[in-house]
């Protein structure tokens, strides 16, 4: 915005003060309103000329400079622009205003850290300046420090209540946080001050859409595209709204006719990532996230989904560097809000890992780093910490030079669902951070395992798929807490058998509602607990309805406790006389902590990766006891469980007995060396992935 500390009078026009200036041609104010009056109708070559003029003139002319550098901004030249700003501020250090224009230019060049300082100064010395609080909001919200972003935006709010961007962003956060109904009344703030505002559709409609609310969700992105009839990527989106919770297998296999239908009406190649990455990565336009609790194939659709999408200036992929010591980078992507997960799943791994002639890099984002660098305690872990802007970010990681990069999740969010296609080294991989294939053929490998894997997996995945011998993960044991906190202290019935499910909702497939109401109505005495999500009550409630709407008698026995510290988690667990694993997709963590504890976990294994994880840890264990062979048998596992302490003492016994294997197993860092060795040697001899060799990845 160009700052007008002299202000032309409202009839003063450009005529007027090039007469005046004839009169009084060294009056560097006449030069500075020119320049305004130019600026203002984009005539920005004179603008410039009459500024600088102004500020020769009157080398303290600070409102000259600080609208100079604007100019100069516009015309692409941010360098100049943020040198004649930093000259404004020697000679008027307390111009907010400039500190504000400095930030924005900083952002833009990627300095963050030394944005945030200059809008820190600027909100320092007029600490009621709306926008310096606004873009440092930006900032923090960059830099995943969402709690402080929340605040920054209110304070802009506060300053000034008319000030859509920031309620607009501030719904984006609460978005990101979980808070949807607090982003809903964002975003239905900003429509209720702007009717015609497409990205307030659009945003709202996301948010609506988040909770199941898909009508409602349909109809302000239609609102959005409406305003916008350009935007594919809004209209893709729409077409691709999923319900979290299903009534039925019939509507699952419904709506998933209706979505291949949909994707039929964009050509392959719809999107040029080289124009429309900056657009997608502020959109949940990945494959819908609840096809992967669905319980069917998803690598058709994905694949079809994938091709959407093409890059007209692709990479090209160099070959891993020969070198007589083999010595490679290895770099390994997580994305914000995953963090936690990785550590569970691969900071064991990156720990064990070493290799001293390889270079191992975690690629993350600012606000990463500090949750992930106290857990990562080997010493030859460097970071690479991304800017915000995906084009830099993209840059950064070609120019450090990977080897091979190992995406933690392909699919959780647009992020990492669209980073891999840009080929950012010459050997890329995913693995169980999202159990499901990528669908993207510049995937290499996908990483599994024989004791999760069915016969003939490889065709479930677009990727080479290679089966280790062991689990995937260097599972630490996790700490248990001393002593045992008793039913009471759950407000838990005292005696009766107790089926404990711990997973999201978002893994009760309408099949298991069946098993569920089986065990209730086999044991009359017996009661469901359930843990509920603070962030998930819509799905809660969608949940309930749908079992409700079938077993209305058994909902008295179904206890919902209220979300549990992690502590008070494994107690639960530990007092459950049954715990139950959700079929379609099985518990991991929560099955590693369970057996960790003794737990008797049932479980039905599926088809797919997903629907096997537990089996997989059983068979490492060498016992098969609460293996099902099929519905049935499921329910009278957990009957029997339930109602005989003696089967339930044995069976945890056993458990105790066996589980030492699924920790700290050397044979899962050894079989991760030796894939990334083979794949690596594969890429430099320009072998295709297809020539992986599945039995050189074993246990020794």
């Amino acid at each position: 915005m160009i700052n007008e500390l002299v202000s032309p009078p409202e009839s003063s026009t450009i005529e007027y003060y090039q007469r005046l200036l004839r009169q009084q041609p060294h009056n560097a104010d006449i030069y500075y309103n020119l320049g305004v009056l130019l600026a203002r109708q984009d005539r920005l070559a004179p603008a410039v000329e009459y500024f600088r003029q102004a500020v020769a003139l009157h080398p303290g002319h600070a409102a000259a400079l600080n609208n100079l550098g604007v100019i100069l901004e516009r015309q692409g030249d941010l360098d100049q622009a943020i040198t004649v700003w930093q000259q404004a501020l020697r000679i008027q250090p307390d111009f907010d205003a400039v500190y504000n224009n400095l930030g924005v230019a900083l952002t833009r060049r990627g300095q963050m850290d030394e944005a945030i300082a200059v809008f820190q100064q600027a909100i320092r010395v007029n600490p009621n300046n709306a926008e310096a609080t606004y873009n440092l909001a930006n900032r923090w919200r960059d830099q995943g420090r969402l709690t402080e972003a929340v605040a920054g935006y209110r304070r802009a709010l506060a300053l000034n209540p008319r000030y859509l961007a920031a309620q607009n962003n501030l719904g984006l956060v609460l978005l990101q946080q979980g808070h949807l109904t607090q982003a809903e009344a964002s975003f239905q703030a900003v429509l209720a001050a702007n009717p015609a505002d497409a990205e307030a559709h659009y945003n709202l409609g996301v948010t609506l859409g988040r909770q199941d609310q898909l009508e409602a969700a349909r109809r302000h992105f239609q609102q959005a595209i409406d305003r916008q009839p350009d935007n594919l990527v809004w209209s893709l989106e729409r077409d691709m709204l999923c319900p979290a919770v299903m009534d039925s297998p019939a509507a699952i296999a419904a709506w998933r006719q209706q979505a291949t239908t949909q994707l039929d009406h964009y050509r392959p190649g719809s999107f040029d990532l080289s124009h429309h990455l900056p657009a997608l990565l502020r959109t949940n336009s990945q494959p819908p996230f609840y096809l992967h609790y669905q319980g069917l194939d998803n690598l058709a659709f994905k694949t079809r989904y994938a091709q959407l999408f093409t890059i007209s200036s692709p990479t090209r992929v160099q070959s891993p560097r020969a070198s007589a010591r083999d010595s490679y980078h290895l770099g390994f992507m997580v994305t914000v809000r995953n963090e936690s997960l990785f550590l569970k799943l691969m900071g064991g791994v990156l720990n064990q890992l070493h290799r001293p002639e390889w270079r191992l890099t975690v690629i993350c984002w600012p606000a990463s780093v500090a949750l992930l660098a106290p857990y990562l305690n080997n010493p030859q872990i460097d970071f690479l910490t991304l800017s915000p802007q995906s084009d830099q970010a993209i840059q950064q990681i070609k120019t450090a030079g990977f080897d091979l990069i190992y995406f933690f999740e392909v699919g959780s969010n647009a992020v990492n669902y669209f980073f891999p296609f840009f080929r950012l080294a010459p050997v890329q991989c995913t693995s169980w951070g999202l159990t499901d294939t990528s669908g993207l053929p510049q995937l290499d490998y996908y990483l599994s395992s024989r004791l999760f894997e069915p016969a003939q997996a490889q065709q479930h995945y677009s990727e080479r798929l290679v089966q280790f011998d062991s689990l995937l993960s260097y599972f630490y044991r996790p700490d248990l807490p001393p002593g045992l906190k008793n039913r009471a202290d759950f407000n838990l019935p005292e005696k009766a058998a107790l089926y404990f499910c711990p997973q999201n909702r978002l893994k009760f497939h309408p099949a298991f509602d069946e098993l569920l109401a089986a065990i209730l109505q086999r044991d009359p005495a017996g009661w469901l607990v359930l843990v509920t999500r603070q962030s998930q009550q819509w799905l809660e409630q969608q949940w309930l309805r749908r079992f409700q709407t079938h077993y209305p008698d058994l909902l008295p026995r179904i206890i919902m406790l209220p979300e549990q510290s992690y502590s008070d988690y494994l107690y639960l667990t530990a007092l459950a006389d049954v715990v139950l694993d959700t079929p379609h997709f099985n518990g991991g963590l929560t099955t590693i902590d369970g057996l960790a504890l003794g737990a008797p976990i049932v479980t039905l294994p599926t088809t797919f990766m997903r629907g096997r994880m537990t089996l997989g840890c059983y068979q490492a264990m060498a016992m098969l006891d609460l293996v099902a062979e099929s519905p049935a048998g499921y329910v009278n596992l957990a009957i029997r469980l339930g109602t005989d302490p003696a089967y339930r003492a044995e069976i945890r016994a056993k458990i105790l007995a066996a589980n030492e294997v699924l920790f700290e197993n050397p044979a899962v860092v050894q079989q991760y060396e030796q894939f990334f060795q083979r794949a690596l040697a594969l890429a430099r001899a320009a072998n295709s992935p297809d020539d992986f060799d599945n039995n050189e990845v074993t246990s020794q």
